[in-house]
């Protein structure tokens, strides 16, 4: 009796397989004893896990049990494979077995149970394809929707929509009107009447544990009352407060092999050599009160605030997971304050606002809005570029939101995108097509690389054994 187990991953285990005569493609397969190492291993790693086989994966067609079968229908060794390639070569080199000659009379069931067990396999397979997509469609829909709900949440934050702070709708105000004016100041209040700080933080390229760049921008919502938001947010650009730190410790350490390290241009004040453990109270200060209002007290002093009247923190990030990580390592944790309401990322809003399920990175969303970024991967710079890409966004989304001219964009927007794909395709066929030539003799026969084992299949194909 041989147990075993489809295993679809490349791994070190020793391979079998079994020919399917009904889709003409071989079935491989891992003895069920190595699985079960393979197991013990990942619950070991992972003891809440606890997984195991179970009767169920028998009856679905995962683990398959040879037994009183006619030994030409028995799995054949194929050998071990440390790689893609090696396995995908011995796979292509298997020859088909010929079971036209073998007894299939009401005596001799084993062709037939063979048959039955190898379409199970088959199906198990294909479910498990077809489960794997419906997972990452589902995925991918519900990363759209929360990319969606930031930017949603962006323009409630702004006023650009009514949020749960606009109860009722102002006066005069037509609640089926859906563009907003950009010329005019927002109808709404702000939602929540929050403090957004975006954060940037500059490591160096070879050592990435060294950081040596943090940058932080201030915008208080209640500094837009009564000012129209311009074309791109631009006049609310004004709102903006920004801070550079250096580490004093690490200013040496200066970008330029991957991406143009700029750390002495900063273009919006002055930059502020910080000893590394000092770093972690200047942070903390940029989440308080006064949160960088310039001509601040920004001394040793204990900080002061009024729990009753505690301003609500939205966390802003280009790529955000990554910065708060470089806080952490400075011994800042960014997200540990009671006061943080929200975490949005200008990345996965800047894929709500254009559809498009690749991310772009802060220099190409500053040139989509025709900004002049100076500068980037300047902490300071580029904490500044983050708030107004978050302003931008929100507002041209708003600007256009269900009008002709958007619909006209996206509809371009997804005509790009086919064609892009219907060019893919066609290149693919192309190369696909390439090699194939059967207007000769072919020649002599072509060399067969030499196996380690100096085993072969009946094929000729080397096993590496």
């Amino acid at each position: 009796m041989l147990t075993l187990v489809i295993i679809t991953s490349i791994l070190t285990f020793p391979r079998y397989y079994a020919w399917n005569d009904q889709t003409g493609k071989a079935i491989t397969f891992i003895p069920l004893s190595q699985a079960q190492i393979l197991i013990e291993e990942v619950n070991t790693t992972f003891p809440k896990l606890n997984w195991q086989f179970k009767p169920c994966h028998e009856e679905e067609g995962l683990v398959l049990t040879f037994e009183d079968h006619n030994p030409e229908y028995r799995p054949r060794f194929l050998g071990r494979t440390d790689s893609r390639s090696k396995f995908d070569f011995l796979v292509e080199n298997i020859d088909p077995p010929d079971f036209s000659n073998m007894d299939s009379s009401p005596q001799d069931r084993s062709k037939e149970a063979f048959r039955e067990m190898m379409a199970l396999a088959s199906e198990a397979i294909k479910n498990k394809n077809k489960k794997n997509k419906s997972v990452r469609q589902e995925r991918n829909i519900l990363n759209r929707q929360t990319m969606s709900r930031q930017l949603l949440q962006a323009q409630r934050f702004l006023g650009l929509l009514p949020g749960e702070a606009t109860n009722p709708l102002p006066e005069n105000v037509d609640p089926s009107v859906k563009a907003t004016n950009v010329e005019e100041p927002v109808l709404y209040l702000c939602d929540a009447d929050v403090i957004i700080i975006a954060i940037d933080v500059e490591a160096y390229e070879k050592a990435p544990h060294i950081i040596t760049e943090v940058g932080v921008s201030t915008l208080d919502t209640r500094d837009l009352k009564g000012t129209a938001p311009g074309v791109n947010g631009q006049n609310w650009q004004q709102f903006v407060r920004a801070r550079h730190f250096r580490v004093n410790e690490h200013k040496s350490y200066v970008n330029g092999e991957f991406v143009a390290g700029c750390p002495d241009k900063f273009e919006f004040g002055t930059s502020e050599m910080v000893g590394l453990q000092d770093m972690p109270s200047k942070l903390t200060r940029c989440f308080h009160e006064p949160f960088s209002k310039p001509g601040s007290s920004d001394d040793d002093t204990p900080i002061r605030e009024d729990p009753q009247n505690k301003r609500n923190i939205v966390l802003l990030g280009h790529d955000v997971e990554q910065d708060v990580q470089y806080c952490h390592r400075l011994g800042f944790s960014v997200l540990g304050r009671g006061n943080m309401l929200s975490i949005m990322d200008t990345r996965a809003m800047y894929q709500a606002f254009t559809r498009d399920h690749s991310p772009r990175g802060l220099g190409s969303i500053m040139t989509d809005f025709d900004f002049s970024a100076w500068h980037l991967h300047n902490a300071g710079n580029d904490a500044v570029y983050t708030m107004w890409a978050m302003l931008a966004i929100s507002v041209q989304a708003v600007a256009e939101r269900d009008t002709e001219e958007a619909r006209i964009k996206n509809e371009e927007r997804e005509k790009a995108k086919m064609q892009k794909a219907v060019e893919a395709a066609k290149e693919k066929v192309k190369e696909e097509s390439e090699g194939w030539d059967l207007s000769d003799d072919g020649g002599a026969p072509l060399p067969q690389p030499p196996s380690k084992s100096g085993h072969y299949t009946a094929g000729g194909a080397p096993l590496d054994i």
